[in-house]
């Protein structure tokens, strides 16, 4: 049995030797090393298309409203002209909570406004009907 031993091995070497020595073995290697290189490279590609559009989109101004011929108003026009105002309360409310005029609100400041000005009535919980 010794003696047949290594001609045994030596024929399984050659079968697989001539196995993977055919072409569509050698193409099937090929492409599977191909995919994991493509996916290994996948996330790079992803961050390389990411930065710029980011950067292009922060950068862009908003497109100008199309003004309506009825003279009426847009709902982009309605949104921006409510921030508008929204922000100029906030700041006329900012101005009037900082007291020292150094550009910000302390909690001292913040507890002064919240006891001069109270929530108003719908805001707060209902309470209870005296009975």
């Amino acid at each position: 049995m010794n003696a047949m031993q290594p001609a045994a091995c030596v024929h399984k070497q050659k079968l697989i030797l001539m196995y993977f020595s055919q072409p569509k073995v050698v193409a099937m290697r090929s492409t599977i090393f191909v995919a994991f290189v493509a996916l290994a490279l996948l996330p790079a590609t992803t961050f390389a298309q990411t930065a710029p559009q980011t950067a292009a989109v922060e950068n862009a101004a908003p497109a100008p409203s199309a003004p309506t011929g009825n003279g009426g108003i847009t709902r982009d026009q309605f949104i921006e002209r409510a921030k508008d105002r929204a922000a100029q309360r906030a700041g006329a409310r900012f101005d009037q909570m900082d007291t020292d005029h150094d550009g910000v609100l302390d909690r001292a400041e913040i507890r002064a406004w919240r006891t001069q000005h109270p929530r108003r009535a719908g805001a707060q919980p209902s309470q209870p009907a005296p009975q």
